[in-house]
């Protein structure tokens, strides 16, 4: 019960950050060299939502940098 507990929790973290709008000003350039995925999940988030390196440009920024093309 506790891990469906934990994976609902999850799911609506992640339900959260994909609608939060962003501005512009909120997203920090990765620095130079760091053009990389940090996580192996980048390429199927990307094929599951084309639009998700915009929805969830904070996280994908810092984690997606390479999928989402922003280096």
């Amino acid at each position: 019960m506790y891990v469906v507990l934990d994976l609902v929790n999850l799911f609506v973290d992640l339900q959260a950050l994909l609608n939060r709008e962003t501005s512009n000003s909120e997203i920090q350039q990765p620095s130079r060299g760091s053009c990389v995925d940090r996580s192996a999940w980048c390429a199927s988030w990307l094929s599951a939502n084309s639009r998700v390196c915009q929805i969830s440009a904070i996280y994908m920024r810092q984690d997606c940098a390479r999928t989402c093309g922003f280096c």
